[in-house]
């Protein structure tokens, strides 16, 4: 049965807001666009990333870099060849049984890439509340997930790709959505690798044991930082429903201390009551910043928790905005932050992917989607400064000097570049192949973006098989 995505009709045009306004700026930087990694399996899902420096808490070999959360397969040429299929007429029989471990991908400054293997720990073998080990409780397991039919690559879900992923001094975090398993990689530690490809072992990396959720409705621990002194991991844990008006809809902020990930050990997660409305995550020294269907601050010393109220009469169309990421400007009291909703093809009644890209901007244009600038005031107002309409933005990278907003548009396949000074106008923009996903800048001010192969696009006609790969962008 078709979801209920508006309840109007509202008209957008062919050329979104964002590329009108690229239109008619001046072009006064430019951009330019490279693949770094490309001829991706499906199965190799390149998901958040993060940079690391020269730090010398990490190995010479390992500074320098970005780093890509991903996944591997251990199941051989034949599990790959059925993991990597996008017939939706495969017996989920011949889907079953391919076993998967984190991966982080290195791509250091000189373009060398190595894919860093976590093989010691295979998904299957400690998957919390997802520890299905038969071909029948695997269907009961999709069965749950993806009602009413089970997808190929769904797959992917039960083999726990690494989602999101960190650093602070020496040390990488990468989390396991649906298992609430962290993967903490001590840098300082000698690696090896030959070929492009390196293992990671027990001297290595810390693995919690895999968290048990009560229910289904609870399963995805979908982003994870740091605090600024690297002590503690905060995490978002939100339930399956992801609009923040959905009924269904739950979310909590929790950490641990990052000296408590041990291998096999279970996690004592602590929660903040009420820090969060949704999906958002941004730390700095003393606070937490949340966001969803409003924005909070928690002060990390006392605890206490601040909602913000939105001046004046900003309008987030038919439904409370669902602030999916966030920047917070302290030094200048700013939030960036982007309004943003997801609906894949099977929510619409679409025939093509022109349907389905058609009704996606109605959907935008009907909840205002796009980026938004606030001020914030002594008194814990917010100030509406600038809003851009976008299509559906997803992550957001300032510069190095503050002065270019970079947000990715992943509907609409492009990366812009906005002026923080000049009421965010767009200096310029660059198209990606295939829908994009993750930003992150690395130290000479050029910013990654990940582009992703999922097998609904693929079904409703977008895209390939040859979708995963990661590009760089240069603003001159």
């Amino acid at each position: 049965m078709m979801k209920t995505l508006f309840s109007r009709q509202t008209v957008l045009p062919a050329l979104s807001a964002l590329t009108l306004a690229i239109s008619a700026s001046q072009a006064y930087a430019a951009m330019s666009i490279q693949p770094v990694l490309t001829g991706m399996p499906p199965s190799e899902k390149p998901y958040q990333m993060t940079y690391v420096g020269n730090d010398e808490n990490v190995q010479p070999e390992l500074r320098n870099s970005v780093y890509v959360a991903s996944f591997g397969s251990s199941s051989g040429s034949e599990g790959e060849k059925r993991l990597n299929s996008d017939d939706p007429d495969l017996p989920l029989s011949q889907r079953f049984a391919v076993e998967g471990y984190p991966r982080f991908i290195q791509i250091k400054d000189n373009g060398d890439v190595i894919r860093w293997d976590v093989k010691d720990y295979p998904a299957y073998k400690d998957s919390g509340e997802n520890k299905q080990g038969t071909q029948a409780d695997f269907a009961e397991f999709l069965k749950h997930y993806n009602t009413p039919e089970a997808k190929p690559l769904s797959v992917l879900n039960y083999l726990q790709p690494l989602h999101s992923v960190d650093y602070r001094d020496g040390k990488l975090l990468g989390q396991q959505t649906f298992i609430g398993k962290y993967v903490l990689w001590d840098m300082g530690k000698p690696v090896t690798a030959k070929d492009g490809k390196g293992l990671l072992g027990t001297d290595n990396i810390q693995i919690n044991k895999g968290t048990a959720f009560d229910n289904w409705k609870e399963v995805r621990v979908r982003l994870s930082r740091f605090s600024s002194d690297g002590k503690t991991v905060y995490g978002v844990v939100r339930s399956e429903a992801e609009d923040p008006d959905d009924k269904e809809f739950s979310v909590d902020l929790t950490y641990f201390g990052t000296d408590t990930l041990r291998n096999g050990e279970a996690l004592k997660r602590q929660s903040i009551k009420n820090a969060s409305s949704g999906h958002a995550l941004f730390i700095t020294e003393n606070n937490i910043y949340t966001g969803g269907k409003d924005i909070r601050k928690t002060d990390i010393k006392s605890g206490k928790v601040t909602t913000y109220k939105i001046n004046g009469n900003t309008d987030f169309g038919e439904a409370s905005p669902s602030f999916l990421n966030m920047i917070v400007d302290e030094k200048n009291n700013r939030i960036y932050t982007i309004n943003s909703r997801d609906i894949d093809p099977d929510e619409t009644d679409a025939k093509t992917y022109e349907e389905y890209l058609a009704k996606f901007k109605e959907f935008a244009a009907a909840h205002k989607h796009g980026l938004y600038v606030f001020d914030i005031s002594p008194d814990n107002t917010l100030t509406l400064k600038n809003y851009v309409p976008m299509v559906q933005p997803v992550e957001l990278v300032l510069s190095g000097d503050g002065k270019t907003l970079f947000a990715n548009d992943r509907m609409e396949r492009t990366v812009s570049a906005l002026d923080t000074a000049g009421d965010m106008k767009v200096k310029d923009s660059v198209t990606t192949a295939c829908h994009n996903s993750n930003l992150a800048r690395d130290g000479n001010d050029n910013v990654y973006v990940t582009s992703v192969y999922t097998y609904q696009l693929r079904l409703a006609g977008a895209g390939d098989k040859n979708c995963n790969s990661i590009s760089k962008i240069s603003l001159e």
